[in-house]
């Protein structure tokens, strides 16, 4: 879980938004409303809704193009029912979400590596269990 999520309010411009993505070389940008993550804007978002459509970043709003509701999860959940919501939902990033405040965000890049790891584990451990 990546634990410094980078957010900024509803009321940001599209360009606002585009600056701090490269500024801190994230793919993503929660957006919150009165201290409450609402919604996310990623670089897809970007490309299909601003830069395919010809809209002018300068004066679109955030909340004109976020994804919202906001898909999220518990501090708690499985490794595994992250990656469930994920799936269901076809989104590539899931905020976690602790008493009603942001405290992390897992991306799809994260889970993979994680599987890749205990699939590495399991080959060990059946290695060794074969004795070759």
């Amino acid at each position: 879980m990546i634990k410094d999520v980078i957010y900024i309010s509803s009321d940001a411009s599209i360009k606002e938004v585009a600056d701090l993505m490269l500024n801190k070389s994230v793919g993503s940008v929660i957006i919150l409303e009165n201290s409450e993550p609402i919604g996310i804007v990623t670089e897809g978002d970007l490309v299909r809704q601003i830069i395919a459509q010809n809209k002018d970043p300068n004066i679109t709003k955030v909340r004109e193009v976020m994804s919202q509701p906001l898909v999220i999860i518990g501090p708690n959940a499985s490794v595994d029912e992250a990656g469930e919501i994920m799936a269901r939902h076809g989104i590539e990033r899931l905020p976690v979400i602790e008493d009603g405040k942001l405290v992390g965000i897992i991306a799809e890049q994260e889970l993979t590596e994680w599987h890749a790891k205990e699939f590495e584990k399991v080959k060990r451990k059946l290695k060794l269990l074969s004795g070759k």
